[in-house]
């Protein structure tokens, strides 16, 4: 029987029965498709023969896998250069994306799937121009818990006043050489709100003979919340400097509900609100009731 005919794959079973872990992946991918079943089935041959068994590679799915082992760039080792040898390279990117996805991911605490740390596909699908194509990155992604014990490190409190590890973590230390730290700028002691646990204040020390020998600074607190956003949601760093915090809207969301806002700098009335914020009021004129969007 003919290989792009074989759909069961005999011939590997047969000649190279080494390969049955990847035959039985074969299988599965194959089962799932209805169309270019010839073409997929020659793509195999390729990978199977020309790629696994005359350059001597690793014949377990998992070793091959792993990000750690050298692999010879399969196209130029077992393709032809030609179109047919680009299709036959995506048809084997998306063979292994398929392995990846099935065997060596797990789902994340937000219900999505994700490569194992350790894992990749290592075949990159091409162009017609046979130029490789990224369609997703190269790299593997941060680790859950790493990214929640960033998110620990960065707010360690409900107030601004309990973040120290961001205060103190640009610019040099009061009394060192160096470049001063570019979340903190002068104020006046009117300013200071000594009883707001998220107005943080210092007074830092200058020379004797400088503007009286201290200075009064406060911390903006800015660069610190954008970056917590995106350790939250996956949002880019353009994104998260356009959101806009919603204090001159005409209502705001507390305590589970909506209510008009009293701050001085709100707008708008409520048969006409201004809603400019990241968190809006959607308002049910059928049900009369108000949902966060």
């Amino acid at each position: 029987m003919r290989r792009d005919s074989d759909a069961t794959l005999a011939w590997v079973d047969e000649l190279y029965p080494e390969l049955a872990a990847w035959r039985v992946l074969a299988l599965e991918w194959l089962s799932g498709e209805t169309h270019g079943l010839g073409q997929r089935l020659q793509a195999l041959s390729m990978f199977f023969e020309r790629y696994l068994i005359l350059q001597g590679l690793p014949l377990d799915p998992g070793v091959f896998m792993a990000q750690t082992t050298q692999l010879p760039n399969f196209h130029r080792t077992a393709c032809p250069d030609s179109p047919w040898g680009i299709s036959a390279n995506n048809l084997i990117q998306s063979f292994l994306q398929f392995v990846l996805r099935r065997h060596f991911t797990e789902i994340g605490k937000d219900g999505r799937a994700m490569a194992l740390h350790g894992y990749h596909n290592p075949v990159l699908r091409m162009t017609k121009a046979g130029l490789p194509h990224r369609g997703e990155s190269v790299y593997s992604p941060l680790p859950y818990g790493y990214i929640d014990q960033l998110r620990q490190m960065l707010a360690t409190g409900h107030h601004f006043r309990d973040w120290q590890w961001a205060q103190g973590a640009l610019g040099s230390k009061i009394g060192h050489m160096g470049a001063s730290a570019p979340d903190w700028f002068e104020v006046t002691e009117d300013q200071i709100d000594r009883n707001d646990p998220d107005c943080v204040w210092r007074v830092r020390k200058l020379s004797r003979n400088y503007r009286g020998g201290q200075v009064l600074q406060m911390w903006s607190p800015v660069r610190w919340v954008a970056l917590l956003v995106k350790l939250i949601l996956p949002l880019r760093t353009s994104q998260v400097r356009v959101l806009d915090s919603g204090e001159a809207d005409t209502w705001r969301y507390t305590a589970g509900s909506w209510e008009l806002n009293r701050n001085g700098m709100a707008e708008g009335s409520e048969s006409r609100p201004l809603q400019q914020g990241v968190f809006r009021r959607d308002h049910d004129r059928v049900t009369h009731e108000s949902a966060l969007t």
